[in-house]
């Protein structure tokens, strides 16, 4: 920023200089320059009237006793000329300070700053609360039976792995005992405007993804932005993975057998999807499985018992979708209140007939 004055010939430059501490370079041949003086950038202009302009933008005439005029200009990152001599303050010429001292000052000012805005990005996490949130998710009414898939020694493609052993159905698992559904996917919609610092990035940068008897492990998988999907498997026999996504790109790539961990086919989850989407074995038309993408961690998959935790949720109002393979939607609007600490939740009922069916209209 830049300052412009006039001063004129005698006492007042000389005050001008002192005050400034500096000495303008076409004078200090007439003037006796200390040694502790700098000299000032400055230009003669020989002129018998001349206005004088204050650091306010503020225009006032002033009567020269000379031909001459010189103008200074005081460069700063903010100076204000002083209010009853119009005079720039003691302390702001280039010259008045060594540089070395100046660029201390411009170090500490960086310093400073930066601590301020590491304060300022961390701030939104400074007293926050945050809760966990547990449920269930049980089947009411009648409750369907295990549907057999095939059974031991049937005649099947690639029997000998596939046909191992007796085989039931995966896509309704209930608990006998509890009545609680597995692989129901419980989930926020949308990411939070704050999630809990170590929550931020996943625990595993890896997600595996099985194949044991002809059969999908896990059935129902939750992988988040930037995790990577490796496919394995544990069957002595080829398999293919065949994935049918809405954002992120389609995979259909084949398995060897007797994949080892760190040996499989790698997916990379670049974008989050508003619904789990099917993944299939082109080799066993009867292997599905659902994967859903999230960029977030407040997402789970419910166990053998129907059960599902979400940790480190920020206290507020959260709306959660509720989704199973057979029938979409069992809640689209889960809402809950989140306080600090634990939030158990009451179970969550679907119809027996509605999943039987495939529809609970």
């Amino acid at each position: 920023m830049f300052f412009t004055g006039w001063v004129t010939f005698g006492n007042s430059v000389r005050q001008a200089c002192e005050r400034v501490q500096c000495v303008p370079a076409s004078l200090s041949q007439h003037l006796a320059v200390p040694a502790n003086r700098g000299i000032c950038p400055i230009e003669e202009l020989p002129t018998l009237a001349i206005s004088r302009r204050s650091a306010w933008g503020r225009v006032r005439p002033i009567r020269l006793p000379d031909l001459s005029a010189i103008k200074f200009v005081v460069r700063a990152l903010d100076v204000r000329f002083d209010e009853q001599t119009r005079m720039p303050p003691a302390g702001f010429c280039r010259a008045a300070r060594p540089t070395h001292i100046r660029q201390k000052e411009t170090d500490m000012k960086k310093l400073m700053l930066s601590a301020v805005l590491s304060v300022v990005a961390a701030s939104p996490a400074i007293g926050q609360e945050w809760g966990t949130v547990t449920g269930q998710v049980i089947v009411s009414g009648n409750i369907p039976a295990a549907e057999l898939l095939h059974r031991k020694g049937a005649e099947i493609k690639d029997k000998e792995v596939c046909a191992a052993e007796d085989t039931y159905k995966d896509d309704i698992v209930i608990n006998a005992e509890n009545k609680g559904l597995a692989n129901v996917f419980v989930y926020l919609a949308k990411a939070p405007k704050t999630i809990h610092p170590d929550l931020k990035t996943p625990a595993k940068q890896t997600v595996l993804f099985d194949q044991k008897n002809c059969m999908f492990i896990p059935h129902a998988l939750i992988a988040r932005t930037g995790q990577t999907v490796e496919v394995v498997s544990n069957d002595p026999i080829a398999h293919n993975t065949h994935t049918y996504p809405l954002k992120n790109s389609a995979s259909n790539v084949l398995i060897a057998p007797n994949t080892a961990e760190g040996k499989g086919q790698k997916m990379e989850i670049k974008s989050a999807e508003t619904l789990p989407f099917k993944v299939t074995c082109d080799f066993h038309p009867w292997m599905a499985a659902y994967w859903l993408a999230v960029d977030h961690p407040y997402a789970a998959v419910t166990d053998k018992d129907g059960k599902f935790t979400i940790e480190g949720l920020p206290a507020g109002e959260h709306e959660f979708r509720v989704w199973h393979e057979k029938v979409g939607y069992i809640n689209r609007k889960y809402v809950v209140k989140v306080k600090a600490g634990d939030n158990p939740q009451k179970a969550i009922e679907v119809s027996g007939d509605g999943l039987k069916k495939g529809s609970l209209k």
